[in-house]
């Protein structure tokens, strides 16, 4: 009995192998795979967006966020994020903080030239291009004079995010402060 099951087995294996043809081994084309570095790659800033939205709206660990919008120019990139009312300040600042580093990831992910960030370090993005960072309620999110977090780190630093804004950094740097609609309006340094 033990011996019929034996050779019906190997006889069925015997068919399958000569009943097939294996192009696996000897495929047909001589294509390579392209494995150079494109240069002046042109970041996709809704897949950017899309990205830190699926990742940090509704999370377990950022409970508080609404929403997160993300544009950007030449020189700077601008997140506006949209926190539940009762978010406190402490929580956006380290929602703002973990943001740009998420941010510049997203863009990493995108443009190999620049550096992924790391612990105290935003990455290579933001070494070369200044990140705006709001964060505001809700329900308020139109006045500026409620909104929890309102701050740049200028290109190249790896300053916290200040609850002082962009302003303590006016005598540092020309920057230009972002509008809601995330477009820049000039302001000098003094």
């Amino acid at each position: 009995m033990k011996l019929k099951k034996i050779i019906m087995i190997l006889g069925c294996a015997a068919m399958l192998c000569a009943c097939t043809k294996s192009n696996i081994v000897t495929p047909e084309g001589t294509a390579a795979p392209d494995m150079s570095i494109k240069k002046d790659v042109k970041i996709d800033w809704q897949q950017v967006k899309d990205d830190l939205n699926e990742d940090y709206v509704d999370n377990i660990d950022y409970p508080y966020s609404v929403e997160i919008d993300v544009n950007a120019d030449d020189d700077s990139a601008y997140i506006m994020v949209t926190v539940k009312d009762d978010t406190t300040q402490e929580q956006a600042l380290e929602f703002a903080t973990q943001l740009i580093s998420a941010c510049n990831d997203a863009v990493t992910d995108q443009d190999h030239k620049f550096a992924m960030s790391e612990e105290g370090y935003y990455g290579g993005y933001a070494e070369t291009h200044n990140i705006w960072i709001q964060v505001m309620p809700e329900s308020t999110k139109e006045d500026e004079s409620t909104w929890l977090v309102d701050d740049v780190i200028i290109a190249g630093d790896q300053d916290e995010v200040s609850p002082d804004g962009w302003l303590s950094k006016m005598d540092t740097a020309t920057i230009e402060k972002p509008t809601q609609s995330g477009e820049a309006e000039p302001t000098k340094a003094q």
